[in-house]
C-alpha cells in the first residue's frame, strides 16, 4: 500500500522523500495496579498516554542537506510541527508532534551523500489548566 509521511510548519513543509518501511505507533495509558486486601490485584484506569512515532529511513543525496537541516531547526524550535501520514483510502493521521530525537549517520558503502536516520516523534497536546 503506497503511503506518504509529511511534516508542516508556519516556516514550510517536508515530505519523506523515502518512505520508512514501517510506521510504528506506541500508544499506552497510565494504569496503576494495586493491591486490595483480601481481594488480589485490581486495576485502576489511568489516562491515556501521549502517542509515539519511530520512523527510520534515509535521505538520498539530493535531499540529505534538507532533510538534515528541517529537523534539526525544529528540534531547535521547540515549537510542534504537523504530521500528515497518508496511505491509500484511508483517512490520514492528522496530528501535531514535537521531535524528540534526530539521529542520523553517513556511512561508507552506500551511494555518497545519503544519510540514514531515526527520528523519534510524540504527540503534542498542548497544556491546559482546568477551571475548577
Amino acid at each position: 500500500m503506497a503511503y506518504q509521511v509529511a511534516f508542516f510548519t508556519a516556516e514550510g513543509s517536508f515530505i519523506l522523500p523515502i518512505n520508512p518501511p514501517k510506521f510504528p505507533v506506541k500508544n499506552g495509558a497510565d494504569h496503576t495496579t494495586v493491591n486490595i486486601l483480601g481481594g488480589g490485584e485490581a486495576v485502576h484506569p489511568g489516562q491515556r498516554k501521549l502517542r509515539s512515532y519511530e520512523l527510520e529511513s534515509f535521505f538520498p543525496a539530493a535531499e540529505a542537506s534538507a532533510g538534515v537541516a528541517f529537523f534539526l531547526n525544529h528540534l531547535d524550535s521547540k515549537l510542534p510541527l504537523r504530521m500528515i501520514f497518508t496511505r491509500g483510502d484511508r483517512e490520514p493521521d492528522n496530528v501535531a508532534v514535537v521531535i524528540m530525537n534526530f539521529d542520523y549517520e553517513e556511512r561508507g558503502g552506500y551511494a555518497p551523500g545519503e544519510i540514514d536516520y531515526k527520528l523519534t516523534l510524540r504527540e503534542f497536546r498542548p497544556i491546559q489548566a482546568k477551571v475548577i
